[in-house]
């Protein structure tokens, strides 16, 4: 029996990033009839969902072969029959600032019969030291550079393991969440360094291909590095501004808090206090606003 595999990470509820590249060697038919999407739960248990059809960046071909294809999974997750807790990683958010903490390259094998999991603590180093090894590549090999990377290299002493596409760099913060930062694409071994596609470069595309069930989103400020998304369903304005006594009033926004999440983690999102009718004290006094100030 022959088969190929590839590295891919699950995203949405519906959706897989994978490798550009490797999706379009495989004939459409084969990919809705016979191709697997396995899930690593832990070293005994994986679940397997069907997959639907891929899309491939539009970059790819035409600027480089180095980028992601959309991966759109038939949602039925089982291993042999049995539901399964599946849960696509964080994603970086547009528009904020990206923090590297505890970074990690993770990629699948089957090198020794057996499909495994390594894991390697890499470093993110200056994209320049990338630029370096690329410098010195041949002109036919231009295009399997991303267009936009994140350069890393793995921790400590040189280490012997390879960074192949479909491999993710990923982040993990305080609060044990995980955050893709990179996605990997062929290249050096891991203390070379290796360059993979940054994903925060991608969002733009991936967001405009995933329908999205509104266009307006509250975001929770849960930390500095951590924030949480929840989708709008309507809004109600207060009567004195439909009377246009004034425009300097309120309006009520419904939210879909059932599904509150950073890219699909439910998150601890806590209403304020509000004030009642008993009298009130001011002891320490604040004014908090949110700003982008490019971030």
């Amino acid at each position: 029996m022959r088969y190929s595999i590839t590295g891919a990470v699950l995203i949405h509820p519906e959706y897989a990033l994978a490798s550009a590249e490797d999706m379009a060697k495989i004939e459409r038919d084969i990919v809705r009839n016979s191709t697997y999407f396995i899930v690593w739960y832990s070293s005994t248990v994986k679940y397997t969902m069907g997959v639907a059809d891929y899309k491939l960046n539009d970059e790819y071909e035409t600027m480089t072969y180095a980028t992601t294809a959309l991966v759109k999974i038939i949602n039925e997750h089982h291993s042999l029959g049995d539901p399964g807790p599946i849960m696509q990683i964080c994603m970086p958010i547009t528009g904020t600032s990206t923090t590297f903490g505890n970074i990690y390259a993770i990629k699948v094998t089957d090198e020794y019969g057996d499909f495994l999991k390594e894991v390697t603590t890499m470093d993110v180093v200056d994209v320049k030291n990338c630029d370096l090894y690329d410098d010195k590549a041949e002109p036919e090999m231009k295009m399997l550079v991303p267009t936009f990377p994140i350069c890393a290299s793995a921790q400590g002493v040189q280490v012997t393991c390879f960074i192949d596409s479909g491999a993710v760099l990923v982040s993990r913060d305080s609060n044990e969440y995980w955050t893709l930062l990179g996605f990997g694409v062929r290249g050096p071994n891991c203390a070379a360094p290796a360059r993979f596609i940054y994903v925060l470069s991608q969002m733009e595309w991936i967001e405009s291909q995933i329908p999205q069930p509104n266009t307006t989103h509250f975001i929770v400020w849960h930390s500095a590095d951590l924030k949480y998304s929840i989708g709008v369903e309507d809004y109600i304005m207060h009567p004195e501004y439909e009377d246009r006594k004034t425009y300097a009033t309120t309006a009520l926004v419904e939210l879909m808090i059932v599904e509150s999440n950073q890219v699909g983690h439910p998150a601890p999102v806590l209403p304020i206090c509000m004030p009642t009718n008993s009298h009130a004290s001011f002891e320490k006094i604040y004014v908090v606003k949110m700003t982008t100030g490019g971030e």
